[in-house]
């Protein structure tokens, strides 16, 4: 049956550590609730956005269409302590403003900075709601589930079945 939904991708690819969110939302409101929630769910975020490399993103499916993928990485901001000095940053630029505060003896403490208790990984939920489009078609409800249809390399379909929802 062909829904629109948003899917919530939160994953790392294969490595030294493994790591999978995902959440099938029909409701904005309530997606931006389950991220918010989840990166502050004791997760290492930090470093799985800064140091690891990771597929954060939100799907926008219409009609069973993958129309959209938003890059979550851009609304992210990561504050650690580093040398008693607070650091703020997105993502792709942390690592250089984490390299201008350390000291010799910090020169590997990146990951134990980026993995400590008190570092914290939070979303940009206003500038993200900006960018999400409305769901204008059938919109998925509690106990359905969504085939997506997918374009793969070569013109190859395939279709992927999403159970319930959030």
């Amino acid at each position: 049956m062909s829904r629109s939904a948003y899917i919530v991708e939160l994953s790392i690819g294969p490595g030294g550590a493994r790591y999978a969110y995902t959440g099938v939302f029909s409701d904005k409101s309530a997606m931006l609730t389950a991220l918010k929630n989840e990166l502050a769910s004791g997760q290492p975020h930090a470093y799985f956005t800064v140091w690891y490399g990771c597929n954060y993103c939100i799907w926008v499916i219409e009609n069973s269409e993958i129309v959209q993928r938003i890059e979550l990485l851009p609304y992210l901001t990561v504050t650690a302590t580093c040398n008693d000095i607070v650091l703020k940053a997105c993502p792709a630029s942390f690592t250089a403003l984490y390299e201008t505060h350390m000291t010799d003896e910090d020169e590997d403490g990146i990951i134990d900075i980026l993995c400590n208790d008190d570092t914290a990984v939070t979303v940009n939920t206003e500038a993200l709601t900006l960018n999400i489009p409305d769901l204008t078609e059938l919109v998925l409800s509690p106990g359905e589930s969504v085939g997506v249809n997918m374009i793969l390399v070569g013109a190859l379909s395939s279709e992927i079945m999403l159970c319930g929802i959030c």
